[in-house]
Protein backbone atom coordinates (compact mmCIF):
# COMPACT_ATOMS: atom_id res chain seq x y z
CA UNK A 1 0.00 0.00 0.00
CA UNK A 2 1.45 3.45 -0.87
CA UNK A 3 2.60 5.34 2.26
CA UNK A 4 0.02 8.14 1.99
CA UNK A 5 -2.95 5.97 1.13
CA UNK A 6 -5.51 4.86 3.65
CA UNK A 7 -7.00 1.40 3.88
CA UNK A 8 -10.45 1.04 2.42
CA UNK A 9 -13.18 -1.48 3.01
CA UNK A 10 -12.96 -4.40 0.63
CA UNK A 11 -15.20 -4.14 -2.43
CA UNK A 12 -17.07 -7.16 -1.10
CA UNK A 13 -17.94 -5.36 2.12
CA UNK A 14 -20.92 -6.94 3.94
CA UNK A 15 -22.38 -3.45 4.16
CA UNK A 16 -22.99 -3.62 0.40
CA UNK A 17 -25.35 -6.54 0.99
CA UNK A 18 -27.54 -4.57 3.39
CA UNK A 19 -27.29 -1.21 1.62
CA UNK A 20 -30.50 -1.81 -0.34
CA UNK A 21 -32.39 -1.80 2.97
CA UNK A 22 -30.93 1.53 4.12
CA UNK A 23 -31.42 5.07 2.88
CA UNK A 24 -28.56 5.98 0.49
CA UNK A 25 -27.29 8.80 2.74
CA UNK A 26 -27.04 6.45 5.71
CA UNK A 27 -25.22 3.85 3.65
CA UNK A 28 -22.63 6.42 2.46
CA UNK A 29 -22.17 7.65 6.04
CA UNK A 30 -21.66 4.12 7.36
CA UNK A 31 -19.09 3.36 4.66
CA UNK A 32 -17.15 6.52 5.54
CA UNK A 33 -17.33 5.65 9.23
CA UNK A 34 -16.20 2.06 8.68
CA UNK A 35 -13.28 3.21 6.52
CA UNK A 36 -12.18 5.51 9.36
CA UNK A 37 -12.34 2.60 11.78
CA UNK A 38 -9.93 0.50 9.72
CA UNK A 39 -7.22 3.18 9.89
CA UNK A 40 -4.31 2.28 12.11
CA UNK A 41 -2.00 4.79 13.75
CA UNK A 42 1.39 5.08 12.04
CA UNK A 43 4.70 5.00 13.89
CA UNK A 44 5.27 8.75 13.28
CA UNK A 45 1.77 9.54 14.59
CA UNK A 46 2.38 7.46 17.71
CA UNK A 47 5.77 9.13 18.24
CA UNK A 48 4.09 12.54 17.98
CA UNK A 49 1.49 11.50 20.57
CA UNK A 50 4.28 10.21 22.82
CA UNK A 51 6.04 13.59 22.64
CA UNK A 52 2.80 15.29 23.66
CA UNK A 53 2.48 13.01 26.68
CA UNK A 54 6.19 13.25 27.61
CA UNK A 55 6.21 16.61 29.37
CA UNK A 56 9.77 17.89 29.63
CA UNK A 57 11.09 15.59 26.89
CA UNK A 58 12.40 13.03 29.41
CA UNK A 59 12.04 10.17 26.96
CA UNK A 60 9.41 8.48 29.14
CA UNK A 61 5.79 8.98 30.16
CA UNK A 62 5.21 8.73 33.89
CA UNK A 63 2.28 9.06 36.27
CA UNK A 64 2.73 12.84 36.52
CA UNK A 65 2.45 13.10 32.72
CA UNK A 66 -0.78 11.08 32.71
CA UNK A 67 -2.15 13.20 35.57
CA UNK A 68 -1.36 16.39 33.62
CA UNK A 69 -3.11 15.06 30.48
CA UNK A 70 -6.14 13.86 32.47
CA UNK A 71 -6.45 17.24 34.18
CA UNK A 72 -6.11 19.09 30.86
CA UNK A 73 -8.94 17.16 29.24
CA UNK A 74 -11.11 17.18 32.37
CA UNK A 75 -10.93 13.42 32.89
CA UNK A 76 -11.70 12.33 36.45
CA UNK A 77 -9.22 9.54 37.15
CA UNK A 78 -7.75 8.38 40.44
CA UNK A 79 -4.05 8.08 41.18
CA UNK A 80 -4.64 4.34 41.57
CA UNK A 81 -6.05 4.12 38.04
CA UNK A 82 -3.10 6.09 36.67
CA UNK A 83 -0.76 3.71 38.46
CA UNK A 84 -2.55 0.73 36.91
CA UNK A 85 -2.22 2.27 33.45
CA UNK A 86 1.54 2.73 33.92
CA UNK A 87 1.92 -0.81 35.29
CA UNK A 88 0.02 -2.31 32.35
CA UNK A 89 2.14 -0.52 29.76
CA UNK A 90 5.51 -0.68 31.56
CA UNK A 91 7.03 -4.05 30.72
CA UNK A 92 10.52 -2.97 31.85
CA UNK A 93 9.22 -2.30 35.40
CA UNK A 94 10.88 1.14 35.60
CA UNK A 95 7.72 2.94 36.71
CA UNK A 96 7.48 4.89 33.47
CA UNK A 97 6.64 4.09 29.86
CA UNK A 98 9.27 4.49 27.13
CA UNK A 99 8.52 5.03 23.44
CA UNK A 100 8.66 1.32 22.55
CA UNK A 101 6.25 0.41 25.36
CA UNK A 102 3.97 3.28 24.36
CA UNK A 103 4.03 2.04 20.75
CA UNK A 104 3.19 -1.51 21.83
CA UNK A 105 0.24 -0.48 23.98
CA UNK A 106 -1.23 1.82 21.29
CA UNK A 107 -0.88 -0.76 18.53
CA UNK A 108 -2.21 -3.56 20.72
CA UNK A 109 -5.38 -1.56 21.33
CA UNK A 110 -5.69 -0.86 17.59
CA UNK A 111 -5.34 -4.59 16.90
CA UNK A 112 -7.89 -5.39 19.59
CA UNK A 113 -10.45 -3.11 17.99
CA UNK A 114 -9.62 -4.50 14.54
CA UNK A 115 -10.35 -7.99 15.87
CA UNK A 116 -6.72 -9.15 15.48
CA UNK A 117 -5.09 -11.12 18.24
Amino acid sequence: MPPNSRPQLPSTCPLDKIACHLPPQLCRYLKILLNKLVERPTRPAIEKAFRLFDFGAKGVVDAADLRRIADQIGEQISDEEIGEMITEANQSKTGSVDLDEFFKIVTSYAQHYDGDK
